[in-house]
């Protein structure tokens, strides 16, 4: 399944349990964790022995199956072995909407 597929059912559990952490295994032993709080998503990449790189990190947000912006950039952890990238994100579609119809409501007025 590719990557921005198997984010989207991740996400999907997620928002149907809030606060509730959700996981997937990837590749190479990476674990996603994704727990939803409304517009706010905590976002967690770990293995075991070593920390995710910060390109899998971009290649994670790349893959995001909806827009969001980073509200906090991923801080490395190491618990028990097991090394961690904790990060949050902000969804921003609303926003985008909003914005995109302020300016076509603008565009009217020439």
């Amino acid at each position: 399944m590719p990557l921005k597929d198997e984010l989207r059912t991740l996400l999907k559990a997620a928002d149907s349990e809030p606060g509730k952490p959700k996981y997937c295994r990837l590749a190479k032993g990476l674990m996603v964790a994704v727990r939803s709080n409304g517009d706010l998503i905590d976002l967690q990449l770990s293995r075991s022995k070593v920390y995710p790189s910060a390109g899998e990190w971009k290649t994670v947000l790349n893959c995001w199956p909806e827009q969001a912006s980073v509200a906090k950039e991923p801080k490395q952890i190491e618990k028990n072995g097991t090394f961690y990238l904790l990060g949050k994100l902000w969804r921003t579609p609303n926003l985008i909407m909003e914005i995109t119809s302020l300016s076509h409501e603008e565009g009217k007025d020439n």
